[in-house]
């Protein structure tokens, strides 16, 4: 995805020109320092979640550069549980630290978790180390409102909302059918 652009996604119908339309307003608040407001894409597979956010991953850290990252739910609570190893060389606070340092981070595949309390601990602990510092994370889920709302509990979701916040919605058909 380290291609992927905003300009490129096609956008046919007035949803998605409207999705696109929110979605650059808000990778560009980035040319000028961004608001600390975070975002949620949620819906269909195949409906082109992954290539916008990783376009605002890709404007952060082409034409801005500035650090980005993008993961998956489920690397970063590998990460942080390989971290708890005897052998590893980082410690769950400094997993935790670096990603809360990144300008944008982009958090993939929200509800492939299996909810168990050391990742739903894991996930708060990041986004809240980052919503303390106003950064700016990006949250996509095949889940729609409901299912994502309690993917990542509502200490998350009330908190994601808070100035501004977006939840996304993309409910149209799957591009890739």
């Amino acid at each position: 995805f380290q291609n992927k652009m905003i300009r490129d996604y096609v956008a046919e119908t007035e949803a998605q020109i409207e999705v696109v339309a929110q979605v650059k307003a808000y990778a560009l608040e980035f040319n000028k320092g961004h608001s600390g407001r975070n975002m949620a894409l949620i819906g269909n597979a195949g409906t082109g979640k992954t290539h916008l956010a990783s376009a605002m991953v890709n404007h952060c850290i082409k034409n801005l550069h500035c650090p980005a990252r993008f993961l998956s739910i489920s690397k970063l609570n590998r990460v942080v549980r390989e971290s708890k190893s005897f052998e590893s060389d980082y410690t769950e606070s400094q997993i935790i630290d670096a990603l809360a340092s990144c300008e944008l981070l982009v958090i993939d595949e929200i509800g492939v978790q299996s909810g168990s309390d050391a990742e739903s601990r894991a996930l708060f602990d990041v986004f809240n180390a980052r919503y303390e510092e106003m950064k700016p994370t990006v949250f996509i889920s095949n889940l729609n409102l409901q299912g994502f709302a309690e993917a990542v509990g509502g200490r998350i979701m009330s908190r994601l909302r808070e100035g501004g916040g977006e939840i996304l919605s993309f409910d149209w058909e799957d591009y890739r059918k």
